[in-house]
């Protein structure tokens, strides 16, 4: 039973990051506004309704949920934006930014690794790759851990 819970949590974060990919890929590359990906959840209910039908029953509350998490996404990004912001004001031009910033900003604020590393090369800084992939390997390890523990 607590194999299923672990398989069920780890699709729920796979499900996340494929949602939060999809959100930033449709407004940076597609060039759609903010909080359209709700907006798409009728189309996909009228052309998966038939096979679904569960889709068509819950369209209002997917609606509500894709929002809501599009909402939260943003706000996060935009957050750790500002954070990577101060970050960069409190270093010499050229600086590097420290891996356990760039570790919390993943983590915390949902930024990947290539935005960061693209917007502080942008403003002529980099970051400390090395001690960020040590703490995320050490995240995984843990993780692993806890995985197989439980």
């Amino acid at each position: 039973m607590l194999g299923i819970f672990i398989l069920i949590f780890n699709f729920r974060r796979k499900i996340k990051d494929l949602f939060k990919k999809t959100a930033i890929i449709s407004n940076t590359k597609l060039g759609l506004e903010r909080g359209s990906l709700a907006k798409l959840v009728p189309l996909v209910t009228k052309q998966l309704g038939d096979a679904h039908p569960d889709l068509r029953i819950n369209e209002r509350n997917i609606i509500e949920k894709v929002a809501n998490e599009e909402r939260r996404l943003w706000a996060q990004q935009d957050e750790g934006f500002k954070h990577i912001e101060n970050i960069l004001g409190n270093l010499a031009r050229g600086g590097t930014v420290p891996g356990d910033c760039v570790y919390e900003l993943i983590y915390k604020n949902r930024i990947d690794l290539d935005s960061i590393k693209e917007y502080v090369k942008n403003r002529g800084f980099s970051i400390d790759e090395s001690r960020f992939l040590d703490l995320a390997e050490n995240r995984r390890r843990k993780q692993r851990k806890e995985d197989i523990s439980s």
